[in-house]
């Protein structure tokens, strides 16, 4: 979850979460190294603009990262 950039391990963590990412900061860096730690090398942007997809360039290298505008003509 981005408040923390982790993974949760239970229903009560996804709750408590929940609660702190109305207020909290994203930790989108975190977010993005853990996901590519846990083996995904390919990421998919989906929407009007490709604002996600320069982020993650900046964060990962030797990833596969592509943006579309829906996933209809995809």
């Amino acid at each position: 979850q981005n408040v923390t950039g982790t993974v949760p391990g239970s229903v009560m963590e996804i709750k408590d979460n929940l609660k702190r990412q109305l207020t909290g900061p994203v930790k989108w860096v975190n977010s993005v190294l853990n996901i590519q730690k846990m083996g995904v090398n390919h990421f998919i942007e989906v929407g009007p603009k490709n604002v996600l997809k320069s982020m993650v360039e900046k964060i990962v290298k030797d990833t596969k990262i592509e943006a579309v505008e829906g996933l209809i003509n995809a």
